[in-house]
């Protein structure tokens, strides 16, 4: 395992996090608690400290086996969780969102479920527009003060809010957490820069793009099972985003670097991200030990210029303005 720094917060992380959407709930994609206990003993022993939670991940099971998993080591290991999402089509609860009243009661139910008196870093999960800023980092502040967040970031907020947010923030953001992988750039043009500028540590969700780029699919064949089989239209892995040309052609490269490199396409596409500019750390998930073992690999996958090159064109999404603009008229870096 290699670790990173997390931001300018001076926490030392795993430069792998371990995602724990799946644990708990009864879906064929989700995880029991003694499967779970297994997989953070698993990713433990191979050497990770970091791990990524949520209130709402399967209704606030995950945070509690997580805490049960990791009772008697807490100490020893770096949890980050979030708060402020709303399940989608359902009315908004009046202790939803990222009011003052919603981000203390948040906090605080997720300490109760994690076990724990503190939280690591906590992360505003997405954007709340009938709040001001102001308020709820106004709320995070108490809740710092009083010791219960060391570290703050945010996810899946667009590139205004979060240049709001890094400006309001009671303390220096440590870390965002967004979406990333060969077949899902998009952050590309609006965040990397900025979020080097700031000194914030970037952490990948899905860098194997919901399980497409482990290579088991299979173009116009729609799974009949598994993350993509069951998505909503509405959700990030749903079979559409996955089914076009461009994604076939990158998996075919990622196939093909695969092949030279004695690894698994999963193993090169998580390479691919962990070589990308200000990312800090990929957070993964898995329903097995031997999914969690598979992924670290990618660890010791070493991928050349030639490799990263071919990766990069297959995948590489078309540019958008005002981006086109400047890169031919304003942007005159060196080199």
């Amino acid at each position: 395992m290699k670790y990173t720094t997390l931001g300018s917060s001076g926490i030392v992380v795993s430069r792998f996090c371990l995602g724990t959407m799946l644990f708990g709930g009864t879906g064929s994609a989700e995880v029991d608690a003694k499967g779970a206990h297994r997989i953070v003993d698993a990713f433990i022993d191979g050497g990770g400290t970091y791990f990524d939670s949520a209130n709402v991940y399967t209704d606030g099971q995950a945070e509690e086996i997580l805490g049960a998993a990791l009772k008697g080591r807490r100490d020893a290991h770096v949890v980050a969780t979030k708060g402020g999402a709303q399940l989608g089509g359902q009315p908004r609860h009046p202790r939803a969102g990222l009011t003052r009243t919603a981000v203390l009661s948040s906090i605080d139910d997720s300490l109760r479920r994690l076990g724990t008196d503190y939280i690591d870093i906590w992360y505003l999960h997405g954007p709340d527009r009938l709040t001001p800023i102001e308020e709820t980092w106004a709320a995070v502040d108490i809740a710092v003060r009083a010791g219960k967040i060391r570290a703050v970031g945010f996810s899946n907020l667009p590139a205004w809010a979060a240049a709001e947010a890094v400006a309001c923030a009671p303390v220096p953001v440590a870390a965002a957490q967004y979406q990333y992988s060969l077949v899902c750039r998009d952050i590309e043009d609006d965040f990397l820069d900025g979020l080097q500028r700031h000194g914030i540590a970037l952490h990948a969700w899905g860098p194997l793009g919901q399980g497409f780029l482990t290579g088991k699919y299979r173009p116009n064949e729609k799974p009949a099972e598994g993350r993509i089989a069951g998505a909503a239209e509405s959700h990030e892995e749903h079979w559409s985003r996955r089914d076009n040309d461009r994604n076939w052609a990158t998996l075919a490269a990622t196939r093909e670097v695969a092949e030279r490199r004695g690894a698994t396409p999963g193993q090169v596409a998580v390479a691919w991200v962990l070589s990308r500019p200000a990312l800090a750390a990929g957070v993964v998930g898995a329903r097995t030990e031997r999914q969690l073992a598979e992924t670290l690999g990618a660890l010791s996958t070493h991928l050349e210029k030639a490799d990263l090159e071919l990766l990069d064109e297959a995948s590489k999404p078309p540019r958008r303005y005002p981006f086109r603009v400047v890169d031919a008229y304003f942007d005159r870096r060196p080199g």
